[in-house]
């Protein structure tokens, strides 16, 4: 039989000149024996073109023909990778790449809700967590057999707990430090590699308000969204000669998931467990008289990640609704 379906071939042989390696879906041909060494050359496409071929006739398929080598960059669709991405700024995010139009990857820890949000808007979940090197390559793995490459990284998964320098234990300063800092570590270690190979890209780091101010009971998430500040700066200079531009998003107060159960547990200390009014407590402070909308985040966000923002890299960019200006 033919294959009459003729969308680009979700894989991870995917030449960036060519664009997808074949156009014939229907093989579902295994991806286990992994990339050749030689891959981007001429020769490594030409032989891959020919076993791609031989493996459609022998499952009763023939391939579709390879499209010409006038495809760029700029014409296809390009593909970003976001962490915690399930809920929150991070699904916020999933949801402005994807109406953008670009191919979006993401991970988190929370699989309902990643799972439901990829099949809502056909993007491509892999449950996991940050604070793992083996479940961010899988997880980064699977978006380049299904994308071919990355062209933007959203390092969005982090975690808040209460604390003073005073009363925090070993093992939630442990625990902080692993999410925060070495988790956005393992997720650029794992992704920054194949933005070098696309020529360059786009690094976008969800630090904090807390990188300008410090506030009360929380030592440790200022300490590592902090840090993740001097990461982008660091970043910026070393990669910005190989063509990757690397921002970070400093919100202040965001209703999120996490955010409202923060505040519970604040408003059964402070306010009687009347959260809304907690909630109108911590509007007050802020000039514009109210907390930020994930969506606010996530489209500060892809403007960075964005060829708008070609000639910004290594900034720390506030979305606070004036918190810190006084």
């Amino acid at each position: 039989m033919s294959c009459e379906n003729t969308r680009p071939c979700p894989c991870t042989y995917a030449c960036p000149r060519h664009g997808k390696c074949c156009e014939c879906v229907a093989h579902h041909h295994d991806h286990d024996e992994g990339v050749p060494a030689c891959f981007f050359s001429t020769e490594a496409e030409a032989t891959y073109d020919r076993s791609i071929e031989a493996l459609c006739r022998d499952r009763g398929l023939i391939p579709a023909r390879r499209q010409e080598c006038g495809a760029t960059k700029e014409s296809a669709a390009k593909t970003v990778f976001i962490t915690g991405g399930s809920t929150g700024i991070g699904a916020a995010c999933v949801r402005k790449f994807a109406g953008e139009g670009w191919n979006v990857a993401f991970m988190d820890i929370n699989a309902d809700d990643g799972a439901a949000l990829a099949e809502e808007l056909g993007a491509l979940f892999v449950e996991g967590s940050t604070r793992s090197r083996a479940d961010l390559d899988r997880a980064v793995s699977a978006a380049l057999r299904q994308f071919g490459g990355l062209d933007c990284v959203i390092a969005n998964a982090g975690i808040h707990r209460c604390n003073t320098v005073l009363d925090i234990d070993e093992e939630e300063l442990d625990l902080m430090i692993d999410t925060n800092i070495k988790g956005t570590v393992h997720t650029l270690r794992a992704t920054v590699p194949f933005l070098l190979r696309r020529g360059g890209g786009s690094v976008v780091i969800n630090a904090s308000d807390q990188c300008y101010v410090g506030k009360a009971n929380s030592f440790a998430y200022g300490l590592t969204k902090g840090a993740l500040g001097q990461i982008t700066r660091s970043m910026a200079i070393d990669l910005g000669p190989k063509g990757i531009r690397v921002n970070a998003v400093c919100a202040g107060t965001i209703r999120t998931p996490l955010t409202e159960t923060l505040f519970q547990r604040f408003a059964d200390i402070t306010h009687g467990g009347d959260a809304d009014a907690y909630w109108k407590a911590e509007a007050a402070l802020y000039p514009l008289g109210r907390v930020g909308e994930a969506p606010e985040v996530a489209e500060l966000a892809y403007f960075l990640a964005s060829d708008a923002a070609s000639f910004m890299t290594g900034g720390l960019y506030l979305v606070d609704g004036g918190l810190t200006a006084g």
